[in-house]
Formats: structure tokens, C-alpha cells, sequence
């Protein structure tokens, strides 16, 4: 009894030495590496071209006079404007606009039911910040002959 009592404790020794030998944990540290690029966050201008606009104009060769100018800008590239006219009555105008870098412009037709309609270009420099547009002329292009300046500011 006593050889097998010897022999299982020789054996369970045995195996118990060999089961639990340590393993050796080898630890890995992965870093995330993340490469930020410069980034150009654009907002929307503190005043957009879209809205209404409200000022006054002049015309060439009339040093004294100036009269109200307004224009409706839309998001679909069409303008509507009202100018008290130069013979107390008031001028309804509509046409398409267009704005490359700070340079707006338009092309009116005259909606007063006037025969000839007129036609007049118009530009004038847009500035996003101050939200005006400034050092404007416009010139009839046909049915009329007025020409001279504007400048306006956005209202709305």
C-alpha cells in the first residue's frame, strides 16, 4: 500500500510540476496613430446676397437728386427691384442676377407696362461682411438712356 500511496503522489507531483509551469505573457502595446490634415471649415457670410437690399442711386448728370433703390435677391437668380422715379412715380424692374467672387450683377427689364420696355445692366461690388454692395452703376442698355451709380445695404 504503501508503494502505490508512493507512486500516486510521485505521479500527481509529476503532473502538477508540469501543468503549471508559467507561461511567459508577452504584452504588445498598439498605438492608434491619427494624422490630422488641415481642414477649411466655410460658413455661411454673416450677410448672403440673398435678401432685400435697400439704398439709393443717382443719375449721371443730376449732381443734387438721389432716389430710393430696392432690391429683392432670390435664391433662384432672378432680382426684383423698386425705384422711386425721377418723375415722382414709382419704376418696377425683374430680371436674373448673377455674383462672381464679390462682383454681382444683373440685366432688369422694366415692368411697368412701358412700350419700349426698358432693359438695364447693373453691377456693383458685394461685400459679404459690411452686407452692402457698393460703387454700383447701372445703364439702360435699350429703351432708355439713364445711366449712374447705386449703392445699397442688406436689410433683411
Amino acid at each position: 500500500m504503501k508503494r502505490f500511496l508512493f507512486l500516486t503522489v510521485s505521479v500527481c507531483t509529476l503532473y502538477w510540476c508540469i501543468s503549471c509551469t508559467k507561461t511567459n505573457n508577452v504584452t504588445t502595446t498598439i498605438k492608434d496613430t491619427t494624422v490630422m490634415k488641415d481642414t477649411v471649415v466655410q460658413t455661411n457670410p454673416k450677410n448672403p446676397i440673398v435678401g432685400v437690399w435697400v439704398g439709393a442711386y443717382f443719375v449721371s448728370g443730376d449732381a443734387i437728386d438721389s432716389f430710393q433703390y430696392q432690391f429683392d435677391i432670390r435664391s433662384d437668380s432672378t432680382v426684383y427691384t423698386i425705384g422711386s422715379g425721377t418723375n415722382g412715380t414709382a419704376g418696377y424692374a425683374s430680371g436674373p442676377w448673377t455674383l462672381h467672387g464679390t462682383t454681382w450683377s444683373a440685366t432688369l427689364t422694366s415692368m411697368n407696362g412701358v412700350n419700349p420696355e426698358i432693359v438695364q445692366n447693373i453691377t456693383a461690388t458685394y461685400d459679404s461682411v459690411s452686407g452692402t454692395l457698393s460703387g454700383g452703376t447701372f445703364q439702360d442698355i435699350s429703351g432708355g438712356s439713364e445711366s449712374g451709380t447705386f449703392t445699397a445695404k442688406r436689410v433683411q
